[in-house]
């Protein structure tokens, strides 16, 4: 409340001044402590900077904003402050014993007092905020011709801003293996990442589609690892530019080549652009993390160099590639090899073994893996793996580095100085499992930071929700202080197998790095008031030329019912798109008509509606189907008594009453559908005040939950089902959500035109993996259960 309240007296100060800033000011992440003046501070267009020694890479990083002729970095002498503004000095950057930052905007200039330089980068980031969008691209200033004097002064508003982040680690993880991106499409992400405060920058440059970095003692991992035949997920994508009539999904033109009669999609980063990356992301307070994913994940290595793995046969096992052979002494000196190389193009603190997804089958059956497992006294191939993380940790530590990896490391034993990056969410016991270890951790939870999935209608809140400490609930609470302390932070990671291009991968990150990156600095607080902020930032991304996410639009859901004509109403929380749509099914293109706010439905039809920039430029789009319907009539309470068929009752005698909840019947399933559950061996039965998976419930899951759900009025009703994997829903026998399949945490809804009364509900649900899933059910308005107790 305390945050909103701010906000609506920050925005109630400028328009109300006397010389209001030229728009109202929404920051992000918010800032911890804000105190508001009355006045604005006009920055003239040539702004003198004058800083201390030690910032003098901030303040030329903050020059870099305006045309080189038209503003100039001063040094300090002695590196010392007085308490007044030096003469013409428009902004003054400090080095302080402080926590973070402090910025100061009066009627004297700007005053910046860092911690260091990343909390200067910091304190530059919130600057940034503060101008209007026109200004975010570099050297706005060349913008127009011949300005006037004052055309380009920006008015600020007279503040004191004092800040700092809640967790060291605020990361973003791309995936360069499956498909490349540019040495200036990372320096373009790493500036949007600076702008939002992010620091880490985890690059995952090698994995069974491509080895990105140069070796330069084995050539041949990017002579022939760098490049392949397209593969199925190429074709995928190239199918999605067509069918979708989206040129994101296509592969560029610039990471083909032509060999023979071949086309191979490719590309690597040469050691100085690795050099290039690293000083670009320093300047802007961001430490870049490389991961070589090892043992596992290293078919393009293994296919480069023979005598690293187990046997001839290198391709997928049963569930994943070939690992390399820890058995052979050849290999470890591979992969110390290959990391001494590393070691010395990133500076970061910390290096990623990755260490994740191996299949150890092969280990079992080798003979010299066999051998070194009696050598060390190793008992298990999970014991082997972990043989081989302490072996390269050991070599890191040697190096002068510390070890990250997927929380996989925490089989066969973790030591204590490793740091694990949790991201299987149906491991949930892997915090406290650290934390009891004495280990720092990494919060990725794939069902929240996964942000090469899709975005849905509940992703962003779910960002920016999602409260780290709930990992550590089932710690003691004498340890929860510590198990706080051991979170380092969080991260999203992208994983490009389905994100061709750099276009598609920001349009998947963004608006959730927003969300996200206020999270993670700890000022998450009111959803709703961080919307209205995150709209005045799509002008700013515009600016950026970022191909941002739409978050979802409001107003329908993806089957619609209507009982007469309705007036559609479709809302966006970018105010700078068009929407346009169709009423046939087909894609909107930009001669659809554009949605004015105007729009009746009178009969039964598929609307497709579509985002296009203030550039032209296509999003992707959303599919409704609109049922005109008569209200389902009500359930006679009689009728439903329970007979033979659907009821271990032996007559209508044995019913007792209609109760509140639901009866939920427990399958053994082995399927990939929700038509597999009920022919399944039946394991229990429960009840439930509402739809859900009973706590005793383990393994995967097959559930079928049934009862009768109240409409308390004649009514077009919502309903929602968020489920991983697969789940559907039906009213009165009716398909009403269909979200079958298997897939990861996501959502899907639906109406359906209900009389008020009693209406038979069925909820079908299953979960491939062994975690008992997630399944979460809503409705508007909001209808009671009830069940007949038997």
């Amino acid at each position: 409340m305390r945050k909103f309240l701010f906000s609506l007296q920050l925005m109630l100060l400028f328009f109300c001044s006397c010389e209001a800033p030229q728009q109202p000011i929404a920051l992000i992440p918010q800032p911890q402590n804000v105190e508001l003046g009355d006045g604005v501070y006009r920055l003239p267009r040539n702004p003198k900077i004058c800083c201390d020694a030690e910032l003098c890479s901030a303040a030329e990083y903050l020059q870099s904003f305006w045309a080189s002729e038209l503003s100039s970095v001063l040094l300090l002498e002695g590196n010392m402050y007085t308490g007044s503004q030096p003469a013409k000095a428009d902004i003054l950057l400090l080095l302080a014993p402080i926590k973070g930052y402090n910025l100061n905007i009066s009627e004297q200039g700007i005053v910046i007092e860092a911690q260091d330089h990343s909390a200067a980068i910091n304190a530059l980031s919130t600057l940034r905020q503060l101008l209007p969008p026109a200004h975010m691209s570099t050297k706005f200033l060349a913008v127009s011709d011949q300005p006037t004097p004052d055309a380009k002064a920006a008015k600020l508003p007279y503040l004191n801003i004092s800040d700092s982040a809640k967790y060291e680690w605020r990361g973003i993880m791309l995936d360069v293996s499956r498909h490349f991106y540019s040495k200036a499409e990372i320096m373009k992400l790493l500036d949007l990442m600076a702008l939002y405060k992010m620091n880490k920058f985890h690059i995952h440059l090698t994995d069974d589609q491509g080895w990105r970095v140069e070796i330069k003692k084995y050539p041949l991992l990017t002579e022939k690892g760098a490049w392949r035949q397209l593969n199925q997920h190429d074709r995928a994508c190239l199918r999605r530019a067509v069918e979708e009539d989206n040129p994101d999904f296509n592969l560029p033109q610039e990471h083909l080549r032509v060999e023979g009669a071949d086309t191979l999609y490719g590309g690597f980063y040469t050691q100085e652009d690795i050099r290039e990356i690293v000083s670009y992301a320093s300047i802007r307070g961001i430490d870049v993390v490389p991961e070589i994913d090892m043992p596992g994940h290293s078919l393009a290595a293994i296919e480069s160099y023979d005598g690293i793995t187990c046997f001839e046969h290198k391709g997928f096992l049963t569930a994943f590639t070939s690992p390399l052979c820890l058995g052979k002494e050849q290999t470890l000196q591979f992969c110390k090899d290959v990391y001494s190389e590393i070691f010395e193009l990133f500076p970061s603190e910390y290096v990623h073994l990755g260490a994740d997804e191996v299949e150890r089958s092969n280990w079992a059956k080798c003979p010299d893996c066999q051998r070194l497992m009696r050598e060390k006294g190793l008992s298990t191939e999970a014991q082997l793996q972990s043989w081989f993380v302490h072996e390269m940790e050991d070599f890191f530590a040697q190096n002068g580095k510390k070890l990250i990896g997927w929380d996989e490391i925490l089989d066969g034993g973790m030591s204590e100085s490793a740091t694990m990056m949790w991201w299987r969410s149906w491991i949930k016991d892997a915090p406290s499992r650290a934390v009891a270890q004495g280990n720092n951790f990494i919060i990725t939870e794939d069902e929240f930071f996964y942000f090469n999935r899709a975005q849905n209608p509940r992703s962003l809140e779910k960002v920016y929700t999602y409260d780290p400490l709930n990992c550590l609930s089932d710690m003691p609470s004498v340890s929860e202080k510590v198990g706080e302390d051991c979170i380092k932070g969080l991260q999203a990671n992208i994983w490009c197998e389905h994100i061709p291009t750099a276009e598609r991968m920001h349009y998947l990150l963004s608006p959730r790095l927003m969300a996200l990156a206020e999270n993670a600095w700890g000022s998450a607080n009111d959803f709703e008031d961080f919307k209205q902020r995150l709209s005045q930032h799509y002008e700013r991304l515009n600016a950026m030329g970022i191909n941002y996410g739409f978050e979802f639009l409001e107003g329908f859901c993806e089957r619609n019912a209507i009982v007469a004509p309705s007036q559609i109403n479709i809302h966006s929380n970018d105010p700078t798109v068009l929407l346009r749509y169709t009423l046939d099914g087909s894609i909107p293109n930009e001669n659809s008509p554009i949605y004015d706010g105007k729009l009746l439905i009178s009969q039964s039809c598929e609307l497709v509606v579509r985002n296009f920039r203030p550039n032209g430029k296509k999003g992707d789009y959303v599919r409704a189907k609109f049922e005109l319907s008569d209200y389902h009539p009500a359930i006679d309470v009689k009728s439903a008594l329970p007979t033979a068929e659907n009821s271990s009752a032996s007559s209508s005698e044995d019913v007792l009453d209609l109760v509140e909840g639901l009866n939920i019947h427990w399958h053994k399933f082995e399927g990939n559908s929700c038509a597999d559950i009920a022919p399944a061996e039946l394991l229990g039965t429960f009840t439930a005040e509402r739809p859900c998976i009973p706590e005793p419930v383990r393994g995967k899951v097959g559930l079928i939950i049934k009862g009768y759900i109240q409409a308390p009025e004649d009514a077009i009703y919502s309903f929602e089902l968020y489920s991983d994997d697969g789940s559907k829903l039906y009213i009165d026998g009716e398909c009403v959500v269909d979200h079958d399949g298997p897939h990861s945490a996501s959502s899907k809804d639906g109406q359906i035109a209900l009389a008020a009364g009693l209406h038979e509900v069925r909820i079908e649900y299953f979960d491939m993996n062994t975690s008992g899933g997630v399944l979460e059910f809503s409705s508007q308005p909001t209808c009671k259960f009830y069940r007949f107790k038997i």
